[in-house]
């Protein structure tokens, strides 16, 4: 009685296919499966109880995979993973760079001509005013000396107060951690904006009056063409604005410079 001669597999892999057992004459060659051992039907392709495939040209195909064509295949597949993770943290770090460079606007300070600056002006005016009267009273100035003094006095200090209104009212300063906003006029207003990072240099004064009132000028130099130097004057708790510009422009500038080396 001729037998199937069973498939041969390569070392190393798992032979999934029929056993053929010889019979007694007069009987059928009895199939079972290699993974089981159960017996199956001639022209199964699974086994009814593993489910282990039972075609032989997929054993055939398993068995003669090539190694290297695997090694080749998975250093491959590696390589590719590496390049595509190397790609994702490049896109990633320009995506952080744009999302800094597109930082939120935000307000550091807003201020103008303080009332403390007015003092020293009320202050002289005031002297002049009571010198006037005390020269008056005591020259026994006449009712006609007495109505000029006076309309002088009232014309000074109308001007004085129209001139601190114009001051309170049509100077605005804006500093964002980006920009340095000037707004003067009152009715014809005019602004000037100031990026922050081509400002050049800040610098403030006080007189001995203005150190005891917390209020001074500050000068700021920058690379404007329209607008190279800003004067601030008027303004309260100066050294601290002044620091509050001058870190904005340091930092303002590091940023950028970190933006330029991410990217």
């Amino acid at each position: 009685m001729i037998g199937r001669k069973p498939q041969v597999s390569a070392p190393g892999c798992r032979r999934r296919s029929l056993s053929i057992r010889a019979s007694p004459p007069g009987r059928r060659e009895e199939m079972h499966c290699s993974h089981c051992g159960r017996e199956v039907v001639e022209d199964a392709a699974f086994c009814h109880r593993c489910g282990v495939s039972l075609s032989p040209a997929e054993d055939v195909k398993i068995a003669t995979s090539d190694p290297l064509e695997d090694t080749i295949a998975s250093r491959a597949h590696a390589d590719m993973e590496t390049v595509e993770t190397k790609r994702d943290d490049l896109l990633g770090r320009r995506s952080a760079g744009r999302d800094n460079i597109r930082e939120e606007e935000r307000l550091l300070w807003e201020g103008g001509h303080s009332v403390a600056a007015t003092w020293p002006y009320v202050i002289a005016l005031g002297a002049m005013t009571a010198l006037l009267l005390v020269g008056l009273i005591a020259t026994s100035a006449s009712a006609t000396a007495w109505g000029y003094a006076l309309l002088l006095a009232l014309v000074v200090w109308v001007a004085a107060l129209l001139r601190f209104l114009y001051w309170r009212w049509s100077v605005h300063y804006l500093l964002t951690t980006q920009r340095l906003i000037h707004k003067v006029g009152l009715l014809r207003r005019v602004t000037h904006r100031i990026d922050v990072i081509t400002i050049d240099d800040v610098a403030f004064e006080q007189s001995l009056v203005q150190r005891f009132l917390g209020v001074g000028k500050i000068r700021v130099l920058a690379e404007e063409r329209d607008n190279p130097q800003l004067v601030m004057t008027g303004i309260k708790n100066v050294a601290e604005v002044a620091n509050l510009i001058d870190n904005a422009r340091r930092y303002e500038r590091q940023r950028r410079g970190l933006h330029i080396e991410t990217v």
